[in-house]
């Protein structure tokens, strides 16, 4: 019977001998939300949290409520444990390109053509093609 027992504690990843106090779990959880937590400066300017980021890899037992594991290879918290709060501008949703913008149709002003001549009209202008030759233009 002691076999057996032994041998399902094993499987079920309880067989050491010593595990990690109580203490010592709220200790490194102090530690990881001072470096990678909410309150840093990256994680207050950050767009979203690690805990809707697809890059965070959850963690087992008590610490799964507030800490991940960070797995972009862009981001500074790369292979860290990181506060489920935390954030750093690289979450997987952040890379999501908005769709051009296109362009409005174009304002027609109107509906008629313009005529442009190709060459201009011999009447049209405001000084005679032929200069008149009574005329004093002022030179000596």
């Amino acid at each position: 019977m002691r076999g057996s027992i032994a041998a399902v504690a094993e499987e079920l990843g309880m067989r050491r001998a010593r595990v990690l106090s109580r203490y010592g779990l709220h200790v490194a959880a102090d530690r990881w939300d001072e470096t990678y937590g909410a309150k840093t400066p990256m994680a207050q300017a950050a767009p979203a949290t690690c805990v809707s980021c697809a890059f965070l890899v959850p963690m087992t037992g008590s610490l799964r409520q507030a800490f991940g594991v960070c797995a972009n290879e862009f981001s500074p918290a790369d292979g860290h444990v990181v506060s489920l709060a935390y954030g750093c501008g690289g979450h997987s949703e952040a890379a999501v390109m908005p769709k051009p913008l296109r362009p409005p149709p174009p304002v027609l002003d109107s509906m008629a053509t313009d005529v442009f001549p190709l060459r201009p009209d011999p009447e049209g202008g405001s000084v005679p093609a032929t200069p008149d030759p009574a005329e004093d233009l002022g030179h000596s």
